[in-house]
């Protein structure tokens, strides 16, 4: 299985929906600790059994931004100041 890597915020939401996973009536507590809805934590609860850890990496993650200059680009606008 690949090793995934979690931010701070990504481990405490993946930390709480797995203790949670088993429990139907914790939805509600763990909906106020994340500050969201329920509907929200049963789709996390969802994602989790599914796809685990790696569930809860956010999709952007290792994508570099779409109007991000090539860097031979950057160094000749730095080269020439």
């Amino acid at each position: 299985m690949k090793k995934v890597e979690l931010s701070i915020d990504q481990e405490q939401h993946y930390r709480l929906i797995k203790r949670i996973a088993n429990q139907p009536t914790a939805i509600l507590t763990a909906a106020v600790k994340l500050d969201c809805l329920s509907r929200t934590i049963y789709r996390l609860r969802n994602k989790y059994w599914q796809q685990g850890k790696a569930a809860f990496v956010h999709g952007n993650t290792n994508h570099s931004p779409a109007n991000k200059l090539p860097p031979a680009l950057t160094r000749k606008f730095i080269s020439g100041l």
